[in-house]
């Protein structure tokens, strides 16, 4: 996982994409940024589905729970 933020905090946006990493840095952050590379758990990413590139990282029990309970919630919306 490649981050553009000075570390891989909670809510943090993520990309696996060193290139797009580098990219964003330069356009979105006027190059005043710092790539970092950390290993995470796929279990602590989330997407709002509108690029592939981008994700937020976030392992905190309180966010899981709440994503838990959406995603429940959309589902018996479908029954």
């Amino acid at each position: 996982m490649t981050g553009v933020q000075t570390c891989a905090l909670p809510i943090y946006w993520v990309t696996i994409d060193r290139n797009y990493a580098k990219e964003h840095g330069e356009s979105a952050l006027n190059g005043d940024y710092k790539i970092i590379k950390r290993k995470v758990y796929a279990r602590d990413l989330y997407t709002n589905g509108d690029s592939p590139y981008e994700m937020g990282y976030d392992p905190t029990e309180a966010v899981k729970k709440i994503r838990k309970e959406v995603i429940e919630e959309q589902l018996n919306k479908l029954k």
